[in-house]
């Protein structure tokens, strides 16, 4: 048995050889007054055990030595934590003796995880704190300064309730600037791509819509199944969509072209012709652009088989020019050119050019079964006033004017002018003129009198023309052979017809005649009459001996 000495000024238990093993049916209590429990190795200290201010302070008395915790796992000896005394009091978590990450006081410059007093939890690597977490929320240290996965270690699934905001996302070795519902920090605070660092595709669903501006009036929306919808959303007036193609060209010159919208079936699988530009609307400039000139044409382009060339355009001057690649240059209004003739036009029908070269030059109207085509003149009082009209349920032709039907021509080519100046009159009852009276002064019948010229004896000619005129008068009861005349008399000349002889006696009368038919040039409202020239007689009473009659004739 060991012997056990109670010595010296400390009270020292001593043993000889062996263990000392304590072994009471209660606890063991070390009460210390002196605040301190160390414990020795040979003499020398290796931890103390200490009251500071009731705080438990451990203390591992040698320099630079570890307080190490282990255990057993599963009959393997561990270290479950490792204090490490040398890195100022760092914890150490260890699997085996590997070195994992360390826990550390905050502001310490050492590699690990660092706990602040702030309630915030800070994350160091290579002396220098990288990440903080407070109240939640995981942040770097400085802006742009921590990565999430590298290029070739990736994480697999992300899981987030709400957004991610990000300056440079690598997913699986691919950067991206945002993704979800990113949001700049501020109105206008970021971009979307870079000029180095571009997007490739992007995909948006049925019914996405883009917003333009900071009040979001400009939207483009996708319309399923059908297209894009571009619209100005501001109700107020005189709020219209602007969509404006500008060209960077520093010095825009002649045939330059400023804008283009492009028409193509590029899928299209025959290939060759079919895969071309069908058709395009382009903005032209017909001349050098300056200060004072920005002179330019729109060109409305379609294929036929090839690229899309020009077939209509309307010039700075408000020229819309029809015809295969060539712009309209003549007239003020429509000019379809389908060749140059080298003519110009006159000032006052220079609205609707028709141009050929070397060819027959014209005009069509189409129409379907028994219908009407018409050209219609009309001003400020009557849309219609003036007309030519063709009718295919009888193949007539007919003009009119001052809402009349002037000229009128069949389907077997007869001309019919149901306007033109004509009349007859007719000697029905008795009359007797001396020498120069006007005959068919009194006792006539007016035949007819197309458009009323004719009254009482004198026609009166409505516009200025050649004018047929005839006459035929008999006398009866004539008693000598003195020359007879019925002389037709218009206001600047005399048409004369002599008799001079009786040469007609029935039922023992003795009759003159006298006949004359002239081409009369007339003025407008010059007169025509017939005068007596011959002694007093008696004119037949009969219309079909005694008559005068007249015409227009153009």
């Amino acid at each position: 048995m060991a012997n056990i000495e109670v010595d010296g000024p400390n009270k020292t238990i001593k043993v000889d050889s062996g263990n000392l093993t304590l072994d009471i049916p209660g606890d063991i209590i070390l009460d210390a007054d002196g605040a301190n429990v160390t414990f020795k190795d040979g003499g020398t200290s290796v931890l103390d055990i200490s009251n500071s201010s009731t705080d438990a302070v451990i203390t591992v008395s040698t320099q630079d030595k570890d307080l190490i915790i282990k255990g057993d796992d599963g009959g393997s000896a561990i270290t479950a934590l490792t204090i490490d005394m040398s890195a100022a009091g760092q914890f150490h978590f260890k699997d085996g003796t590997a070195a994992l990450p360390i826990i550390s006081n905050a502001g310490d410059t050492n590699t690990g995880l660092l706990f602040s007093a702030a309630d915030t939890m800070a994350f160091s690597a290579g002396g220098t704190s990288q990440f903080t977490m407070a109240d939640g929320v995981i942040a770097p240290v400085t802006d742009n300064d921590v990565d999430i996965g590298t290029s070739s270690l990736e994480f697999k699934d992300g899981y987030f309730d709400g957004t991610l905001h990000c300056d440079v996302l690598d997913l699986a070795g691919t950067e991206y600037t945002s993704i979800g519902g990113s949001d700049p920090s501020s109105a206008d605070g970021d971009s979307l791509g870079t000029a180095s660092a571009e997007w490739s595709d992007l995909y948006l669903a049925d019914g996405s819509v883009i917003y333009f501006g900071n009040d979001q009036e400009i939207t483009l929306t996708h319309s399923a199944d059908s297209g894009l919808l571009l619209k100005h959303t501001a109700t107020a007036d005189d709020k219209p969509i602007n969509l404006v193609l500008q060209t960077g060209e520093t010095d825009m010159a002649a045939d330059d072209v400023i804008g283009k919208i492009s028409f193509q079936a590029p899928d299209e699988g025959t290939g060759t012709d079919a895969i071309l530009i069908s058709g395009a609307i382009q903005a032209v400039a017909e001349g050098d652009h300056s200060s004072s000139s920005n002179a330019t044409r729109l060109e409305f382009m379609t294929g036929a088989s090839e690229a899309a060339t020009s077939q209509m355009t309307v010039s700075s001057g408000g020229i819309v020019g029809v015809g295969a690649g060539v712009p309209g240059d003549l007239g003020v209004g429509i000019h379809v050119k389908t060749g140059d003739s080298g003519g110009d036009v006159h000032n006052d029908a220079d609205e609707l050019v028709i141009e050929q070269a070397g060819a027959h030059v014209g005009m069509t109207f189409l129409n379907s079964g028994s219908n009407k085509q018409t050209i219609n003149f009309g001003d400020d009082g009557d849309n219609n006033i003036g007309q030519i009209e063709y009718d295919h349920s009888g193949n007539t032709m007919k003009f009119t004017t001052n809402t009349a039907v002037g000229v009128q021509i069949d389907s077997a080519g007869h001309v019919t002018q149901p306007l033109q100046s004509t009349f007859m009159t007719q000697q029905t009852g008795a009359l007797t003129v001396a020498n120069t009276h006007t005959l068919f002064s009194t006792n006539t019948t007016e035949r007819w009198d197309v458009n009323s010229d004719f009254s009482g004896a004198t026609f009166t000619a409505p516009v200025a023309g050649k004018y047929v005129l005839s006459v035929n008068v008999l006398w009866e009861s004539v008693d000598s052979d003195t020359a007879f005349e019925a002389r037709i008399t218009t206001s600047n000349r005399n048409y004369s017809m002599w008799r001079n002889n009786r040469d007609y006696v029935g039922g023992g009368t003795t009759y003159v005649y006298n006949g004359a038919c002239v081409i009369a040039d007339m003025d407008a409202s010059d007169t025509a009459h017939v005068v007596h020239v011959g002694p007093t007689a008696a004119v037949h009473v009969s219309g079909a001996w005694s008559w005068f009659s007249g015409y227009l004739l153009g």
